[in-house]
């Protein structure tokens, strides 16, 4: 019901008529009928109105961080706590597309800037005024080994420094600088320069090598995630533990509602993967 009296009603279909520029109503004395043209102008406002209902349920969702797409970087370790966040926020957010991509700590900051990702998890520090930083993870190191290596057997917590003689499997600095540093730190702490026999672009690679015998590591206790046959890890038994921190962040200046939503999500439930 258009809650108008007769003569309003009328002025405005003649009204519409003259816009359209058309007769949309054939009129007798007994009845009023749609013409051809009103019937073809009746399904297209039809169109119309639910066009704009779907705009509007559109637009709440896009508000609310329900719908859109979301490009996330990760490093070769955070992936795990990532896909723990990224599952509870499909839960919650089933409209929304995830791309991930992997990407040293360095290029996610580059990312960032240029908007390529909205969100990076990466290593800690990284003094970036124009990034905001959501702490997730303080990750300690653990030592790598061969199952069959005499030290694997060992229920005690193990010193690097028996580790000096050993082959070491680690990434180039340039694939991870907060990892490479802190490798050398702990050998350096414990009296000596690592061996190095073989460099691998990819952390979560080393396991694999280290299960053919290959040599040993230091990997972040994250990496104990990948249970690989023939592959032990041992605590490490060491004055001043050097830990990673891992942390998720986006721009400062970002206003985007499936940011702030995934935001909140890793904040809420950030605890549970600990």
């Amino acid at each position: 019901m258009l809650n108008l009296s007769q003569p309003p009603l009328s002025k405005q279909i003649k009204d519409l008529e003259i816009e359209v520029g058309a007769t949309l109503f054939s009129r007798t004395k007994r009845r009023v009928e749609l013409t051809f043209a009103g019937h073809e102008f009746l399904l297209y406002a039809k169109d119309i109105l639910q066009m704009a209902d779907e705009a509007r349920a559109r637009i709440r969702k896009i508000s609310t961080g329900d719908i859109g797409t979301l490009a996330i970087a990760f490093t070769g370790t955070t992936i795990f706590d990532l896909q723990t966040i990224v599952h509870m926020f499909k839960q919650l957010h089933p409209g929304v597309e995830i791309i991930l991509r992997r990407m040293v700590t360095t290029d996610q900051r580059n990312s960032l800037k240029d908007r390529s990702i909205a969100v990076g998890h990466l290593i800690l520090p990284l003094p970036d005024s124009s990034l905001d930083f959501l702490p997730i993870r303080l990750d300690p190191f653990v030592i790598a080994l061969p199952s069959k290596h005499p030290v694997a057997q060992n229920s005690e917590p193990v010193r690097i420094s028996s580790l000096s003689q050993e082959n070491f499997i680690i990434t180039p600095r340039h694939a991870g600088t907060s990892y490479h540093d802190a490798v050398m730190s702990l050998c350096l702490q414990s009296g000596f320069a690592p061996r190095i026999s073989l460099e691998i672009d990819y952390i979560e690679s080393i396991p694999a090598f280290i299960s053919l015998g290959m040599g040993v590591s230091l990997v972040p206790r994250s990496l104990t995630n990948l249970k690989i046959e023939g592959v032990v890890y041992k605590t490490i038994d060491v004055e001043k533990p050097v830990i990673i921190e891992t942390a998720l962040a986006w721009r400062t200046d970002d206003r985007s509602a499936v940011v702030r939503a995934f935001v909140e999500c890793a904040h809420r439930y950030g605890p549970s993967i600990h």
